[in-house]
């Protein structure tokens, strides 16, 4: 439901702003003009040390330390950054050391001031190398003294009046006083590295008490800021500001700004000025608002659609998915999610109840159309005798008898001239295992001309509730309901109104053409009208526009159509193999084709209502109310 929303002043002592904030902050239903600082604004700006540190902390899983507060949560977090920052930088530091140490280790300890002397009074260089066994760097160089090796290197070194060249492969070990201070620098990083960690998980403990003061400095943060929009008059000793109060709570405003000695008035909204959107639902309106803010946010002249939403996202699903057996599996996962998510947000929890409404509505749907995890069930099963499916099925076999139609005909001349006795014998009687019964080929035309029937509906709707905004689209009511009795006889196909409504096909593609141009007249004749002859063009671009938007309706259709496939090829492949294999491929198959069952319902789902729907009833672009709040931990 949306509620409107009043712009209210409020005036008073400028002693009293501090505490009529913290008032409606606890309140929280006033959105102030000029207030634009959020929860979000607040974490991803001067806070975001502190959410860092709380990041950093989360990594030590210590007990908990309720009794201390952290009083300066952004110099504590800076603390917390800085020696995270170092503890890294000294893990690098000892990678680095260790690398060297064990380049190093082969030449054992190297008295560099030993060697420094030898090197001025004999005026020789003395060097160090390595290089891959496998060239056998000392055959080419007699100039290199052998002093260890391992599986892969050979380490030497040499002592010569000239510089040695590089070499086969040879690489130089610098020789520094670093190279006898590397024991001592590994000891040394070693030793950092516990004083830091020790230090971090010292303050891990008070992880909780950190998150409350986070809470607390934003609060007061977001009063203060709140604070500074307000607009002082005589000499700063009043001072005065506006929001914005849903309806729903405009006396529990006013009342609170009384108790706190604040003068009220309430104001008119201007011609220019858009007022926020409030949207206040529960239970499974808010599961469809959820839906909603996927998209955008209504604008403050539109209706609610969250209701809409839900129930045709369900629909268009649970068409996608097509199966009771995936239904179940979304439902049990449901179940189970609903047991671990007690003490889980109130989001997490709305999530959890939208799988099971999906869950729901897949396994009725499944059931109506027979389908259960894409098995083949026998004509007289319950499941496929009694599903509306099969119903449809059976009144279009009847339909084709009656008549002795094309479909008839086609029957008759598979059996070599012999006409079908029977309803069953039309639809389930095959001359070869090549040739599939009849009935499949009529499930998919129904199913097809069914999705085409919902979105039909659907885009009617859309159409029915902004109608008196746009009277003009009254006149494709009309089209859309000529179409659908026009096309199906244009296109020689049987339709629900011919076997259900017991309509003749003929007749009805006379009055389903005179319906679609008495929509059209009227639809151009009102546009020109109200806006002139120019937007004659745009009314023929609308008739287009409307009949594309129907036709988008197909891919549920097609996409429930491929999910059965998959599905059906994935239990005639699992035939071929033994339990245990054919237990394994039904697991994989089944669990892919739920996994792209679901993308697809999803965005198709979605985009159904979002671009199709919304075309013709919402208008979008709205601002979310967003009034000043006291967050809260836990």
């Amino acid at each position: 439901m949306k509620v409107e929303l009043q712009k209210v002043l409020f005036l008073g002592a400028d002693t009293k702003k501090e505490e009529f904030l913290s008032s409606f902050q606890q309140a929280g239903n006033v959105q102030f003009i000029g207030t634009k600082v959020t929860f979000v604004d607040l974490l991803q700006s001067e806070f975001q040390d502190v959410v860092q540190a709380i990041k950093i902390l989360q990594h030590y899983e210590v007990p908990q330390t309720t009794a201390v507060i952290v009083t300066d949560p952004l110099s504590f977090s800076q603390h917390v950054i800085a020696d995270s920052q170092r503890l890294e930088d000294a893990k690098a530091e000892l990678k680095a050391t260790r690398e060297q140490l064990e380049i190093a280790a082969p030449f054992g300890t190297i008295p560099i001031d030993s060697i420094t002397y030898i090197e001025e009074r004999a005026s020789v260089n003395f060097r160090l190398w390595t290089a891959p066994k496998k060239r056998d760097a000392a055959k080419d160089c007699p100039h290199l003294i052998l002093i260890s090796e391992d599986a892969h290197h050979q380490y030497f070194v040499s002592l010569t009046h000239e510089q040695f060249p590089h070499s086969q492969g040879l690489e130089n070990i610098p020789l520094s006083e670093h190279l006898s201070t590397l024991p001592s620098t590994e000891a040394s990083l070693l030793r950092e590295i516990a004083d830091l960690e020790e230090s971090i998980r010292l303050r891990a403990p008070l992880i909780e008490s950190l998150k409350s003061s986070l809470i607390t400095r934003l609060n007061e943060t977001k009063c203060q800021r709140a604070g500074e929009e307000a607009t002082p008059a005589l000499n700063r000793r009043l001072f005065a500001m506006t929001g914005w109060v849903p309806q729903t709570q405009l006396q529990e405003a006013l009342a609170l700004a009384h108790k706190n000695e604040i003068f009220t008035d309430l104001l008119p909204t201007l011609p220019d000025e858009i007022p926020p959107t409030y949207l206040e639902n529960a239970n499974a309106k808010k599961i469809g608002e959820d839906l909603v803010s996927i998209y955008d946010t209504p604008s403050h002249t539109d209706k609610d659609p969250s209701t809409w939403v839900l129930v045709f996202f369900s629909l268009f699903f649970a068409m996608i998915v097509g199966d009771a057996g995936y239904g179940l599996v979304f439902l049990a996962t449901a179940l189970f999610l609903q047991t671990k998510t007690h003490a889980a947000s109130s989001g997490m929890k709305r999530f959890v109840k939208l799988t099971a409404i999906l869950g729901v509505a897949c396994i009725a749907w499944g059931l109506m159309t027979n389908s259960f995890f894409a098995m083949k069930f026998s004509p007289s099963s319950p499941l496929r005798a009694y599903s509306p499916l099969t119903y449809l099925v059976h009144r279009q076999a009847h339909y084709h008898i009656d008549l002795k139609d094309t479909t008839y005909q086609r029957w008759t001349d598979l059996h070599d001239g012999v006409p079908p006795t029977s309803v069953n014998q039309l639809l389930y009687d095959s001359p070869s295992v090549a040739i599939e019964p009849f009935y499949n080929g009529m499930a998919d035309g129904t199913m097809l001309e069914i999705a085409l029937l919902v979105g039909s509906l659907h885009i009617m709707l859309s159409i029915c509730r902004y109608i008196t905004r746009n009277i003009a689209n009254a006149g494709w009511l009309f089209c859309i309901v000529g179409g659908y009795m026009c096309f199906a006889n244009f296109l020689h196909a049987p339709s629900m109104i011919y076997y259900i409504l017991h309509l003749n096909p003929t007749v009805s593609a006379s009055i389903g053409l005179e319906l679609m141009i008495a929509g059209f007249l009227f639809a151009a004749a009102t546009s020109i009208i109200k806006n002139g002859i120019t937007d004659l063009f745009f009314v023929i671009m609308s008739a287009v526009s409307v009949f594309a938007d129907i036709l988008s309706y197909l891919r549920i259709y097609a996409l429930g159509l491929a999910g059965a496939i998959v599905a059906g090829m994935a239990n005639d492949l699992a035939d071929k193999f033994p339990f245990v294999i054919a237990a394994i491929l039904i697991i994989i198959s089944h669990g892919v084709n739920i996994i792209l069952s679901i993308v697809g319902g999803v965005i198709h789902g979605l985009r159904l209502n979002f671009l199709e729907w919304y075309h013709y009833s919402f208008d979008g672009g709205g601002k979310p109310f967003s009034p000043l709040t006291l967050e809260t931990y836990r």
